[in-house]
């Protein structure tokens, strides 16, 4: 009862402290909550993405089967899977409990209301009992279900249905085709199946489900890796046990297929939750890792304020040591001030990291996975408090341990004297940590603002200025030939281009900066080899006028055009030309895809390179043949305006809906934007970064021209008498300069070594900078030095300033 009553008496006491000195007390508070808070909402969002489990039932048993072919490697490290394939497994992999398929897929839904492009996928009917999800209305599939039933998911429920319960059992038409619904799943259901590589749907909420029976003419033995497959281990079976098994299967597959390739095939099994979050991993980390160190910088601050606070009240400490106060008590005074600030700042932390945390969920780049999750988990409030505790024994300890074992009744003879090199020493050290913690942070910040200025300037291979790109998805009950397809693109080119405005019009299978689609072998007229060592490259369909919509320079020859159908006529990348015919001429020449027995393509011309994968990743080769090879039922459209590319809006709604008004459109968006959204991630992490190593700058910049301040004023006698015996105000200025700039340049030393490991740690963010790059260390020194000098000139010029005669007096 008495030590409590110590300690709330000692609380009370540095309320009172703290209170007479608003500007500093609320100024800690708010350095603090700012530290606090950045750190609570930071963990959070790595807590919810990267560490809490899906929400699946027993999440850890849940993988990814992926598929590797090592001749292909080099290309394509991790496949998706066969369907066939998947047949296998499901037959034949013991250590499967279950293992469901799933592919993305795009729908039409029409009737009430305004037609919609719907974000789909058609599954195998046991996904959901092998996930462990439960419907919020009525069911899910079972294997007697046929593929014109459906499942909603509650975003679509809640959007186009109003969440009507009475939903289940209602009738849509998707595709032109009725749909029965059968039931409507939870609300925290998410969607996390997507393929191993490229871009697609399934990285997006899926709007609603369909059953998937795959069958054995589903796809072949080779090729067709188009699918996601999702195991469930059985309970006691590891990960490698079951991919050893897999690989068994692997290898009799790889036998059936030999006649068409001589081709090896493993098999890997992923966790899932491994394959959602890495992505998003390394930038997280970088976040998590940055705002700690804003964090110590604060805590390293604050701490140096309170040593200057405790050392400039050593008078009264003094006293209070003369009336009888112990150096325990000297030290639990302190202390409990320290206590008082880091509650405080800890209260006021978990309300701004609420406030931090919504801010997070409207500027998060959408390819950051699970965003949607984030939510603030109380455990982190814990961690909070036991932060704070942590946060205060560090701000107490060492001011408290600094005053009380001095000596304190010398403080009394010793008020108004020179502090002394051995007192000021403990300051001159947090300097440097700040220091050294503020040049590696502002480091790796300008190392990621130089990379990402640099991706800016990175020519994507076309002009995306008063260009308009829009997605639609044709219906295939309506259009299932690709002649019906073909005469709905041809009228939709002709249209917009005889709207007013319009420059140019063109359809592609997939814009630039979005991934890939097609990707088929490219066999050279008169190469023999087989089909392991010929080249891959990506394919795209392409109209006529889509070179002149995209501004795609064309280096040779011409674009295919309408008299040239029905021929096989192509146009490839001039990195393709060069990689299928160094030293040639590609105009003219002939190749074909995998089938031996297919008739050859021409080359009837040669474009520039394009970025296709992302302005990050190098141009890859390309070829484009014309619409009519491969008609696809969904497509972008690219419209070259003369004005602003958002005037064409209403043109393109008014044409497809005079051709077909049940088509949706979807993803209208200028192509600027679709250049910019490709850097969204790295735009986020190199804003978050470079907003704490500033605050870091700036914390030590204070912390330096607080500790030198406190030392010019302990030093007032000698800096008179130097004045008095006439040195000049220059030459005095320049000595305080010099010495604190000292720490300063110990702690840079210290932050530029850590920053060379940090940066070669995440060289994988860089793009086009070295992780040592002489030009951003150099600027960062310079910086440092500056905002340093210019806090101890600031501090040495009042010093200066002060009348020789005043300054002995007052010594």
């Amino acid at each position: 009862m008495l030590l409590r009553e110590g300690l709330l008496r000692e609380l009370r006491q540095a309320v009172r402290a703290l209170a007479r000195e608003p500007s500093f007390t609320a100024g800690s508070i708010l350095v603090l909550a700012l530290g606090i808070g950045a750190n609570v909402a930071v963990l959070t969002v790595v807590d919810s993405v990267l560490l809490r489990p899906l929400r699946y039932r027993e999440p850890e048993r849940l993988f990814v089967v992926q598929e590797v072919i090592p001749q292909f490697s080099h290309l394509y490290p991790v496949l998706p899977v066969n369907a066939r394939h998947f047949l296998e497994w499901r037959r034949s992999v013991a250590s499967f409990e279950d293992i469901a398929l799933v592919d993305v897929l795009e729908l039409n839904l029409t009737g009430d209301g305004e037609p919609e492009r719907l974000r789909a996928a058609r599954v195998t009917s046991n996904l959901f009992d092998l996930l462990g999800v439960r419907p919020r209305l009525g069911r899910t599939f079972t294997p007697e279900d046929d593929e014109q039933t459906v499942v909603l998911g509650a975003s679509l429920w809640r959007r186009r249905f109003g969440s009507d319960p009475d939903v289940v059992g209602r009738t849509l038409t998707l595709n032109g085709t009725a749909h029965l619904v059968l039931g409507v799943l939870p609300e925290d259901f998410r969607h996390h199946m997507q393929p191993a590589i490229g871009r697609s749907a399934g990285a997006l909420p899926v709007d609603l489900y369909r059953p998937w029976l795959v069958r054995e003419n589903t796809s072949g033995w080779v090729g067709d890796h188009n699918y996601v497959a999702v195991a469930r281990l059985r309970e006691g079976i590891s990960a490698e046990q079951a991919e050893s098994e897999l690989n068994v299967i692997q290898a009799d597959i790889a036998t059936r297929f030999e006649a068409e390739a001589d081709l090896d095939l493993v098999g890997r099994l992923v966790p899932l939750r491994e394959q959602v979050v890495a992505s998003g991993r390394s930038g997280l980390l970088l976040l998590l890792a940055a705002v700690g160190a804003v964090l110590l910088a604060a805590s390293v601050n604050l701490s140096h304020s309170m040593l200057v606070r405790a050392m400039v009240r050593r008078q009264e400490i003094a006293i209070r040591t003369a009336l009888g106060a112990s150096r325990i008590r000297v030290f639990r005074t302190i202390f409990s001030e320290s206590f008082v600030l880091s509650f405080g700042g800890a209260a006021l932390g978990v309300g701004l990291s609420l406030a931090l945390l919504r801010i997070f969920s409207v500027v998060a780049p959408v390819d950051l996975p699970r965003t949607d999750e984030v939510t603030l988990d109380w455990r982190l409030v814990g961690f909070a408090l036991a932060l704070t505790f942590v946060t205060a024994t560090s701000l107490g300890w060492l001011p408290a341990w600094h005053v009380s074992r001095g000596d304190l009744q010398g403080f009394l003879r010793a008020a108004g004297q020179p502090a002394g090199r051995a007192r000021l020493l403990p300051g001159g050290l947090l300097v440097g940590i700040e220091i050294a913690l503020s040049a590696t942070l502002l480091t790796v910040a300008g190392l990621l603002l130089t990379s990402f200025v640099r991706l800016q300037g990175v020519d994507p291979g076309f002009d995306s200025e008063g260009v308009l790109t829009v997605e639609l998805s044709l219906p295939d009950t309506q259009y299932a030939k690709p002649e019906e397809r073909r005469r709905f693109y041809d009228a939709l080119i002709q249209r917009l281009e005889a709207r007013p405005g319009v420059v140019a019009a063109g359809i592609v299978s997939v814009l630039p900066l979005r991934g890939q689609a097609w990707v088929d072998a490219v066999v050279v007229e008169g190469d023999s080899r087989p089909i392991s060592e010929v080249p891959l490259m990506a394919y795209r369909t392409i109209s006529p006028d889509y070179f002149r919509a995209m501004a795609i320079p064309l280096l040779a020859g011409r674009s295919v055009e309408e008299a040239d159908h029905p021929r096989r006529v192509a146009v490839v990348s001039k990195s393709a030309a060069l990689a299928l015919w160094p030293g040639q001429t590609a105009f003219g020449k002939r190749f074909r895809r995998a089938e031996p027995e297919e008739e050859l393509f021409e080359v009837v011309g040669v474009v520039g390179d394009v970025r296709g994968e992302g302005l990050q990743e190098e141009p890859e080769p390309l070829v484009y043949v014309a619409l009519w090879e491969r008609v696809p039922e969904t497509a972008s459209v690219a419209i070259r305006t003369e004005s602003s590319p958002l005037s064409a809006v209403s043109s393109i709604r008014d044409v497809v809906r005079s051709i077909d008004a049940r088509v949706p459109l979807s993803a209208i968006q200028p192509m600027s934007e679709v250049e910019r959204d490709s850097l969204a991630e790295r735009r986020f992490q190199t804003v978050l970064v470079s907003t704490f190593a500033v605050s870091a700058l700036l914390l030590a910049a204070f912390a330096t021209y607080s500790s030198l301040a406190y030392s010019v004023a302990n030093r007032g006698g000698e800096i008179g008498l130097r004045m008095a015996l006439g040195a000049a105000p220059r030459n005095v200025v320049a000595m305080i300069v010099r010495q604190g700039l000292r720490p300063v340049v110990l702690g840079l030393a210290v932050g530029m070594g850590g920053a060379a490991v940090l940066a070669r740690a995440l060289s994988s963010l860089l793009f086009s900078v070295s992780p040592t790059d002489g030009k951003t260390f150099g600027a960062v020194v310079a910086v440092i030095l500056a905002v340093a000098a210019f806090a101890c000139w600031q501090a040495a010029r009042k010093a200066a300033a002060v009348a020789p005669v005043r300054a002995l007096r007052g010594d």
